[in-house]
């Protein structure tokens, strides 16, 4: 156990990249935070995650923060026991800082300078556009940063490397599924839930090789697919 935990010491202290891959692993967390009350906002739907997470949260009475801190707990299980590389600091701000930047957004800054409502649909087109595109490169920067990911994030990682299929595939049927689940639940599933669903996986894996490209590959190194 020792040894191990010496060599992940050394390893740390021999990464170069660390301080990179530190910045663009909270950078992509923190416009995670963002995406998801400018789509909710919009009210044409959220992603599936947090689709789900707000629709579950409604009924239990509970903060959004407080319901995605209990069920990223439980789902922390899979990479802990399928596959513990994918654990990281990603993971833990992953789990906890992107609902409490939501939920702290949503309290301050929404309730406060903008409409409960918007009425014309152009800004509530904006809104949505936003929050899709800082949803993609947010988890497009924390995944490729190779700082652990969030439990729902990891497992269709870990069923793509299984099951030997592509990760946009897997990513949009898993997503597609958590769609459905919010749609029974009675969330607030719209054009945007439906748009991640289908286009977030393959905008993570092409925004994620781009910067592991040119920012996140050892000089001298050809970078490997993300």
């Amino acid at each position: 156990m020792k040894k191990k935990l010496n060599s992940a010491f050394s390893a740390i202290r021999n990464d170069r990249l660390l301080p990179k891959k530190f910045l663009f692993c909270t950078l992509g967390v923190v416009i995670i935070g963002f995406a998801v009350p400018a789509m909710v906002y919009s009210g044409l739907g959220a992603d599936p995650c947090s689709c789900i997470n707000l629709a579950i949260a409604q009924k239990t009475g509970l903060a959004f923060w407080q319901w995605s801190a209990i069920i990223n707990s439980a789902l922390f299980l899979f990479p802990l026991f399928f596959d513990r590389s994918l654990i990281g600091y990603g993971t833990i701000a992953n789990m906890y800082l992107i609902s409490i930047i939501a939920d702290a957004l949503r309290a301050s800054f929404y309730r406060t300078f903008l409409p409960a409502q918007p009425s014309c649909m152009w800004v509530r087109i904006i809104f949505m556009a936003a929050g899709i595109a800082m949803m993609g490169i947010g988890c497009a920067f924390y995944t490729v940063a190779g700082m652990g990911v969030a439990p729902y994030d990891s497992i269709p990682i870990i069923v793509s490397e299984r099951s030997h299929i592509n990760f946009r595939w897997i990513r949009m049927a898993y997503d597609s599924l958590f769609v459905v689940l919010s749609f029974i639940l009675g969330g607030a599933v719209g054009i945007s839930t439906v748009l991640t669903a289908f286009f977030l996986g393959p905008v993570i894996q092409a925004v994620g090789s781009r910067i592991k490209a040119k920012y996140l590959t050892p000089s001298g190194k050809s970078p490997s697919r993300a």
